[in-house]
Order: structure tokens, then C-alpha cells, then sequence
């Protein structure tokens, strides 16, 4: 059994445009943003006020 074999992972044959790029850039801002939301929206439910 060979440790290099063809199913090992995926394998790019070009690199990704920029267009790929920046839209996984903006993906993971709006994730970021949207977590960050959440947990103060929480945190000013759950905490006390003199927290």
C-alpha cells in the first residue's frame, strides 16, 4: 500500500481566483460579525447590569 496514492486529499490544479478569494474573505467577516452580535446580545441579557 503506497502512502502518496491518488486519494489522498484534494489536489488543485490551478490556484483559486481572487474572486474565490475575496468571497471567502467576506464569508468569514460576516461569521465573525454575526458571532460577535450574538455574544453581546446575550452577555446583556445574562450578565448583571454592574458586571
Amino acid at each position: 500500500m503506497s502512502v502518496t496514492g491518488s486519494g489522498d486529499g484534494p489536489h488543485f490544479k490551478r490556484r483559486r481566483s481572487w474572486k474565490s478569494r475575496l468571497l471567502e474573505l467576506l464569508l468569514w467577516a460576516a461569521i465573525a460579525i454575526a458571532t460577535a452580535v450574538v455574544l453581546v446580545v446575550l452577555s446583556e441579557q445574562l450578565l448583571p447590569s454592574n458586571f
